[in-house]
């Protein structure tokens, strides 16, 4: 998710058998974006986007909320392309 300050949130779905949501994520804040993104890679060897989407139960994800999470995923290096960019599933 794109916080507030624009900052990059990247959490896993699950942990320990607990769905982490968005806005639990979010600390129950407002966003830029939310979605869901599949990331592969490492520091070491740098990270490429898989797919991402804005599904979310909470928040009100349009396709320019996903534009601007692309912009911010590639101001850390990652970068989503092609059909890896879903815009109608939410």
């Amino acid at each position: 998710m794109i916080r507030e300050d624009f900052s990059l949130a990247v959490t896993p779905q699950w942990v320990n058998g607990v769905r982490i949501t968005h806005p639990i994520c979010a600390g129950g804040g407002p966003v830029h974006a939310a979605g869901e993104a599949n990331i592969t890679g490492s520091a070491a060897q740098s990270y490429r986007g898989i797919d991402i989407n804005r599904k979310t139960g909470h928040y009100r994800a349009t396709s320019e909320s996903l534009n601007r999470a692309l912009g911010v995923f590639a101001r850390y290096g990652i970068f989503f392309v092609g059909k890896g960019i879903d815009y109608d599933s939410i």
